[in-house]
């Protein structure tokens, strides 16, 4: 009965989440896009994460700080939005190095969820 009871209850934490995952992705692609209607969700998320002591606090609060300051308003302002439209021509271009560093975290955290899976089942 006690390992039913664990199989349900990872049921329930993957379903949670995955729900999760799927949040964070829909807001990064807001940020991505300087959506203005993300910033309150995003906003809502990092103050929870303040929570995360020391770490997540920091990240946290410089998240909540380039929101809404003074330049994160301006970023995400209709008006910000007409200045990216009337010029298509400039983009930014992530560098390589960052690309590389996120594959490496992408595979580390995979293979972590890996071996949690795999010590799970055992």
């Amino acid at each position: 009965l006690i390992e039913e009871g664990m199989g349900s209850m990872a049921t329930i934490l993957v379903a949670i989440y995955g729900a999760l995952a799927i949040a964070f992705l829909i807001l990064g692609r807001g940020l991505r896009k300087l959506d203005r209607r993300v910033r309150l969700p995003v906003g809502i998320l990092s103050c929870l994460g303040l929570l995360s002591v020391p770490i997540g606090t920091i990240i946290n609060g410089y998240i909540l700080y380039l929101i809404f300051c003074k330049k994160g308003v301006m970023v995400f302002s209709p008006e910000y939005q007409e200045i990216i439209r009337m010029t298509p021509h400039v983009k930014y271009k992530t560098s390589r190095v960052v690309i590389v560093l996120l594959v490496v975290l992408l595979v580390v955290l995979v293979l972590a969820l890996f071996g949690s899976f795999l010590g799970f089942l055992i």
